[in-house]
């Protein structure tokens, strides 16, 4: 299992205003942001985009980065060393706000299998100052731990024993996340609004076009020659491998791009193939077991023999 682990990008903007800090109701969740191939998959608290839905293919992945952007709104006077006494820093600095770490709260639909011991309330520590009078930040959370990813394949697999399906989309998991943090100028504990975050599962549904091709059970040489008189074996595997060559062209389209539509395997719109990351034909070809991996380059067209005069 990968820590839940941070990815900060502070954006320091110190304003000098006269006031008080106003507790619980000066620093703020924003919003989610989405890592989107849009913006070079990079997340910047200054970007106009924001999302409530994401979509995760646990066939393919155990994680989900939720990027967010907190704003601390606190202003403070100019005067030096207000806030806790023998303070040795200015008050531009009082108000800073420290984020201590993120809570999360997880709801589920009513649908059998879930293990409710594994999508219980969370916290994930950090330690990222912010400044105040409009500082703020983006960074992103890992909001799934491998039991709960455990947990929604074994729910998949119960519908899919049972031949039937569940509508994730109209009724997904909601993930309400709640920042918290501590105040520089007297320590006090802030915590921010709740923001909720719409999360719909997916199995084995991220799989790009032109990824995979039908497998046709072409016959080995060993068993054209077990079939064919010597005088027709060249012929014959001459067939087939035109054939074979023809449905690799025309279903594989030889992308030197392995992951297509988004920043990770199987999150949001990321589409893989079997060359993505370490690899994934072992699980692209167990879930398709009647199609192949394509290759990474498109092959010779099998040259006909010649014909005896």
């Amino acid at each position: 299992m990968k820590q839940a682990i941070w990815g900060i990008v502070a954006a320091m903007l110190v304003v000098v205003v006269g006031a008080c800090a106003n507790s619980e109701q000066s620093v703020f969740l924003e919003k989610f942001i989405p890592w989107s191939p849009a913006e070079s998959c990079k997340v910047t608290p200054e970007t106009k985009l924001w999302y409530d839905t994401g979509y995760v293919d646990v066939y393919f992945t155990d994680e989900y980065w939720l990027p967010f952007k907190i704003v601390n709104e606190m202003v403070t006077s100019a005067a030096t060393g207000q806030g806790v006494e023998g303070a040795t820093y200015d008050t531009a600095e009082a108000n800073y706000w420290t984020l201590k770490k993120v809570i999360l709260w997880y709801e589920l639909p009513p649908v059998p299998g879930v293990d409710e011991s594994v999508w219980r309330r969370r916290e994930v520590v950090s330690g990222v100052k912010v400044d105040n009078a409009g500082g703020m930040i983006s960074g992103f959370v890992q909001i799934l731990t491998w039991q709960m990813v455990d947990n929604l394949r074994a729910i998949f697999a119960l519908f899919m024993a049972n031949n039937a399906a569940f509508d994730w989309d109209t009724y997904p998991i909601i993930v309400t996340m709640q920042a918290e943090g501590i105040k520089q100028g007297g320590g006090d504990v802030i915590r921010t609004n709740k923001l909720n975050f719409k999360l719909v599962p997916l199995y084995g549904e991220r799989v790009r076009v032109g990824a995979i091709y039908p497998d046709k059970g072409w016959p080995t040489d060993e068993e054209i020659e077990a079939q064919y008189p010597p005088s027709e074996w060249e012929q014959q595997k001459y067939e087939r491998d035109k054939d074979k060559y023809d449905t690799i062209v025309t279903f594989c389209d030889f992308s030197s791009d392995h992951l297509v539509g988004g920043c990770a395997p199987g999150q949001d719109y990321g589409l893989v193939d079997c060359y993505t990351a370490f690899g994934y034909d072992a699980a692209i070809e167990a879930l398709f077991p009647e199609w192949n991996c394509c290759p990474v380059e498109r092959p010779d067209e099998p040259q006909e023999p010649e014909q005896g005069t």
